[in-house]
């Protein structure tokens, strides 16, 4: 009995640690996105570290992908785009995800 007791204290421990730690950070994460509509780069902001930044179009398909950056601010070329809407998908360090929606002129 102890032996599953032991497990079960250590699994409750993880879980409700998990649970405050995301409540805690929907809180917190801000990300900015500007400008919008953009035309030859963005900047991407956050009050958080940004661990990666992927634009996407909306087939799904990714057009730009940075990772590790470490960063709370990060500016995206978007010379490469062409005149669309873009789904932007911004990673914190926190492990939450935010997507925004660029419009490149």
């Amino acid at each position: 009995g102890s032996i599953y007791s032991d497990w079960s204290e250590t699994w409750q421990f993880e879980v409700s640690e998990t649970g405050v730690g995301i409540e805690e950070n929907n809180l917190v994460d801000e990300v900015k996105l500007y400008p919008n509509p953009a035309q030859n780069q963005a900047t991407i902001e956050s009050n958080v570290k940004i661990s990666s930044v992927k634009i996407m179009d909306y087939t799904g398909r990714i057009l730009l992908n940075k990772s590790n950056v470490n960063a709370t601010q990060q500016q995206l070329d978007l010379s490469d785009l062409g005149a669309g809407m873009y789904l932007v998908l911004v990673k914190t360090e926190t492990g939450n995800q935010t997507v925004k929606t660029l419009v490149v002129q």
